[in-house]
């Protein structure tokens, strides 16, 4: 088997793992009863040919997590291994549909037209015969060819199986304060819903927590000071003069982790509480860009009946242009460089198209699948909805800038005392996210990289990778700065993550102050830069900003 270039430094602890699960398999017509949900096996393309993978993950899991795994109901373990499932679905489909299609051609010649195939009555004797053959011995001849996917398939079981434990031993310690923060929280876990970010730092994403008595929390695998402090903020604002308080959310901040309060969408009763999400979520705008909050995207706002809920705060005090429409959370025109989907808080469609392309499979796991150009699509919980029906938000701008005006003035009122409050002290220690790319710009690449042709060779793939070193030749001589950022983002990719940067990682990275990412990006964010933007609030500045908003809606309509 061709080595991969560039693979991790503990080479031989995947290829072990990978020789047992190759070696432990079951038996050959087990995909028919792989797993306790076989349902949702196959609902996952190859779904059963991935059995031999989760078995293994479960069994490390069971021995990582040792007896904190009791923390989770067997439903909550199930929950893990779909996501898991779902995830090397992901990796390997695209190569093992390479492989189906020539498995099928030499059966069934007729299925080279695929158009006239596919009008065919469904079948599956040909696609089990498949399996069979990838459960009995085949998985060697596909990593033979494709040995860049043995290292990620192997990868991503290890990294279920770490990650998954240490929420299992997480949870466990961290039980008491729990209950003594968020209530009852009655045991064991019920439900676990997984993958619900990107994933960063080893596959490592956002989980929600449903316990045995139906209360839920979040887990997020990062800090959770910065929502901390920024809904001390809003609760600071809501015993002053705001006409409607905002909501605010607990948190329970762990250091490398951290366990929020979980917010539920949905719908409003009536057209007075519509009225009044607007209106709150004005007011909620103007906070955000009083503390320099970006990347409020659809995916960072909760719609819950009459109150906007933003659940995600890492990037405070990110460089701004010094519009509203800085924070994401309003409409705004797509450059030339972006997909015409709006990403929004406000404007995002209810069914969001994130511009990726990637084939899909239709017909699913028959005899007559297929590949056909699609985008995944997720429903989010972003859009007001009155008694079911989607509301538009360009039809409630008149209650959107009221909000807004009304904790504008609100913080210009009170922006010494704030700027005096003890509380700004806590920003001086947190750790924010720096957007050097957007995360479509990683997503695609990482998409492109599971076409077969890039897991056949290490050196291949790493050739790919080096898109991401184009800054790096404007230069004669590139600044040791920029190479470290590529260097960042190449080791994550490999990963099979999104980059992910944060103020601590930038420091460490030692930019030239003369650079271009330093005058973008080096502009400390603390204390001291949240007092100069409440010192920067004015009457002129708020009418700007109401204007924008209004260009907002002109500009791009919502629907």
């Amino acid at each position: 088997m061709r080595s991969a270039r560039r693979t991790p430094a503990r080479h031989n602890d995947w290829t072990r793992a990978l020789r047992t699960i190759l070696t432990n398999r079951p038996a050959r017509s087990a995909h028919a009863r792989p797993l306790d949900d076989s349902s949702h096996v196959n609902r996952v393309p190859f779904g059963p040919a991935f059995v031999p993978f989760i078995r293994y993950a479960r069994r490390q899991l069971t021995a990582r997590a040792g007896a904190a795994r009791a923390v989770l109901s067997p439903g909550a373990r199930l929950d893990l291994e779909r996501e898991l499932l779902e995830h090397l679905g992901l990796i390997a489909s695209l190569a093992l549909g390479r492989r189906f299609y020539d498995f099928r051609f030499a059966r069934a010649p007729l299925s080279a037209f695929e158009d006239v195939w596919a009008q065919q009555a469904r079948s599956t004797a040909i696609y089990e015969q498949f399996i069979d053959q990838l459960l009995g011995g085949g998985w060697r001849n596909v990593f033979e060819r494709y040995p860049v996917l043995a290292r990620l398939m192997v990868q991503s079981v290890e990294q279920f199986a770490h990650n998954s434990a240490r929420l299992c031993r997480r949870l466990a310690a961290d039980l008491p304060r729990l209950r003594k923060r968020f209530g009852a929280l009655a045991m064991p876990v019920s439900r676990l819903s997984a993958g619900l970010s990107d994933r960063h730092n080893h596959g490592q994403s956002v989980v929600r927590v449903t316990f045995a008595n139906r209360a839920q929390l979040v887990y997020k695998p990062r800090s959770v000071k910065p929502e901390i402090f920024f809904n001390r903020v809003l609760q600071w604002l809501n015993r002053r003069d705001l006409t409607l308080k905002l909501r605010t959310l607990d948190a329970l901040d762990r250091g490398a982790y951290g366990w929020m309060e979980f917010v539920p969408q949905h719908d409003c009763e009536d057209a007075s509480e519509v009225s009044a999400f607007y209106r709150r979520a004005g007011s909620l705008l103007a906070v955000l860009h009083a503390c320099g909050v970006s990347d409020i995207h659809y995916e960072n706002l909760i719609a819950s009946g009459a109150h906007p809920v933003v659940v995600d705060l890492e990037t405070l005090l990110a460089e701004r242009r010094g519009t509203v429409l800085d924070t994401g959370f309003l409409p705004r025109p797509p450059s030339a460089k972006e997909h015409a989907a709006d990403a929004s808080a406000l404007g995002a469609s209810v069914v969001q198209d994130s511009g990726l392309r990637f084939p899909m499979w239709q017909h699913l796991n028959t005899d007559q699948m297929m590949l056909v150009d699609g985008a995944p699509q997720e429903s989010e919980q972003h859009r007001v909805r009155l008694q079911g029906a989607l509301v538009n938000a360009a039809d409630h701008v008149h209650e959107l800038k009221a909000g807004f005006r009304d904790a504008y003035a609100c913080l210009l009122a009170h922006r010494l005392a704030l700027a005096a409050n003890p509380l700004l002290n806590t920003l001086d220690t947190l750790e924010l996210r720096i957007l050097v790319r957007d995360s479509a710009t990683y997503g695609q690449m990482q998409l492109h990289l599971l076409y077969p042709e890039h897991l056949e060779d290490g050196a291949t793939r790493s050739i790919e990778l080096e898109w991401l070193a184009r800054p790096l030749c404007i230069r004669a001589m590139p600044s040791r700065g920029r190479v470290a950022v590529y260097d960042h983002e190449r080791q994550a990719m490999e990963r099979l993550d999104l980059p992910l940067f944060t103020t601590k990682t930038w420091r460490a990275m030692r930019h030239d102050p003369s650079t271009q990412e330093a005058r973008a990006f080096g502009t400390p964010r603390d204390s001291s830069a949240l007092k100069r933007r409440l010192a920067s609030l004015s009457e002129r500045d708020c009418r700007r900003q109401l204007a924008a908003i209004t260009r907002a809606f002109t500009t791009r309509p919502t629907h």
